[in-house]
């Protein structure tokens, strides 16, 4: 299905798009942590009970009823689906919580299976720690609801965050109960109530109002008030300096230039645009546009934390004040 649109972009690229897809981007993650996306082999693993929270409780039951019976079919299918992906996901250097994102069809089966049955000795002590695991994750989901507006909103409702991470942690508490008690498959349909009510308050209601985190619409909305936006004014193409967020582009357009300090002030000056310039990068930025003669003018002034690369981040805006051009 996908051959003529593989050959085609090959033809049309000179082999150059497969060149840099494979080998300058898939296998140059594996050997090295690109982007400062690190972490230690273990990294999925934890996440997983996080990420497919409504069945934490089960995926551990799961998976060793699934290798105790691996002689079927089945399970055997599933496995195999799932380890040796796994393995190399866990050993690559590069890692980001999504990579294993579609490992989880058949982890999910493997744990829907376990909710319909209760087991003994040490299959119940299995099932009785991932009740206790359940119960920490939505313990820590609650937290999260709690204070993430405190440090990455404005002006946040503190009332109102705990009030509602309090019934948060009360459902999960109970919940991870039912696990606890052996009685799975009830636990089971109401994880998946909860899980629901919770992805409700946190899309809705939390993630919403952190906007601290939101750095690329600010500056899509900054740049726009000022009439300097390349796609809704007509403006020239941006520059961007130390701060290089696909987001970014998407919002300010493909044309948008990227340099480090000292080339995105020499931009800066023949192109008339308007540049973003990240805090370690307007020092160098102002320094050269000095030692060239530019004038900048700071119109906008965005404070934030970039997540993708876990850095508090300070962007200012310029625009080129023409009266000193040199």
């Amino acid at each position: 299905m996908i051959a003529p649109w593989a050959a085609a972009i090959n033809a049309a690229t000179e082999g150059r798009f497969f060149a840099e897809a494979i080998g300058g981007d898939m296998l140059a993650k594996i050997g090295d942590a690109q982007e400062r996306h690190a972490g230690p082999p273990g990294y999925y693993a934890a996440l997983l009970f996080v990420l497919l929270w409504p069945a934490a409780a089960l995926i551990m039951a799961g998976f060793r009823s699934a290798v105790a019976m691996r002689g079927d079919w089945r399970y055997w299918f599933l496995l195999g689906w799932i380890v040796p992906s796994w393995i190399v996901f866990e050993l690559t250097a590069t890692k980001l919580p999504h990579y294993t994102l579609p490992l989880y069809p058949a982890i999910a089966l493997i744990a829907a299976q376990a909710a319909f049955h209760v087991g003994n000795g040490r299959a119940r002590r299995v099932e009785k720690a991932g009740a206790v695991v359940y119960g920490v994750v939505g313990a820590a989901i609650a937290g999260l609801i709690a204070f993430a507006p405190h440090f990455y909103t404005s002006a946040p409702n503190d009332a109102a965050s705990v009030a509602v991470a309090g019934l948060v942690a009360a459902a999960s508490a109970l919940v991870a109960s039912l696990f606890w008690r052996g009685q799975s498959l009830k636990a089971a349909h109401a994880s998946a109530l909860l899980s629901a009510a919770v992805a409700g308050t946190l899309l809705i209601g939390v993630l919403p109002g952190l906007d601290r985190l939101v750095l690329s619409p600010r500056i899509s909305a900054a740049l726009d008030k000022a009439d300097l936006h390349p796609l809704r004014d007509g403006a020239a193409p941006v520059i961007l300096s130390g701060f290089y967020e696909p987001s970014a582009v998407f919002l300010l357009g493909t044309r948008t230039t990227m340099a480090e300090g000292r080339d995105a002030a020499e931009k800066f000056v023949q192109s008339e645009a308007a540049a973003v310039v990240e805090g370690r990068e307007d020092a160098a930025f102002l320094s050269r546009l000095h030692e060239i003669g530019g004038n900048a003018e700071r119109f906008a002034e965005i404070e934030g934390f970039n997540y993708s690369n876990g850095d508090d981040v300070i962007l200012r805006l310029y625009r080129f004040a023409p009266q000193s051009r040199p």
